[in-house]
């Protein structure tokens, strides 16, 4: 980097000095113990796959291995993960709108799982194909019963 020949007007770069200490680049696994042990200090680990550390300190490591660079690159995910505006939305909702999110999204896990079985069975004994109206009219009047309780 040459910050000091850039930012100092001559006169100050004298009375700085010229004395120039050069650090050597980070390779890949040291890159990857500063910005796990950073996200682990922070209790954002869980926030990231392992692949996808490595894979930030790889290319921060080919370009420049600047640790603060992967940093960077880190918190700008976190960052952006939060600042969406769905997730600022659900963070705003009051306690009663919450709950009936939550239990919208169980009904649509627990559809898409009754879906599933519908297509295994249907998998599983094709020479009932033609009864598949029927299987899937059990799976709604099932699926009917549990909303109703």
């Amino acid at each position: 980097m040459d910050l000091p020949e850039r930012v100092f007007a001559h006169k100050v770069s004298s009375r700085v000095g010229r004395v120039r200490v050069p650090f050597a680049a980070y390779s890949v696994p040291q890159l990857v113990r500063i910005v796990r042990a950073r996200l682990e200090a922070a209790d954002a680990a869980a926030l990231f796959d392992s692949d996808a550390v490595e894979f930030c300190a790889r290319k921060v490591a080919g370009i420049s291995g600047d640790a603060r660079r992967a940093l960077d690159i880190c918190s700008n995910i976190i960052s952006d993960m939060f600042a969406s505006p769905a997730v600022r939305l659900i963070q705003h909702l009051p306690l009663h709108q919450l709950a009936l999110l939550l239990a919208v999204a169980k009904i649509a896990r627990l559809w898409c799982a009754f879906e599933q079985y519908g297509s295994y069975c249907l998998r599983l004994e094709p020479e009932r194909s033609e009864r598949r109206h029927e299987l899937q009219a059990l799976v709604h009047k099932r699926l009917k019963q549990l909303l109703d309780r």
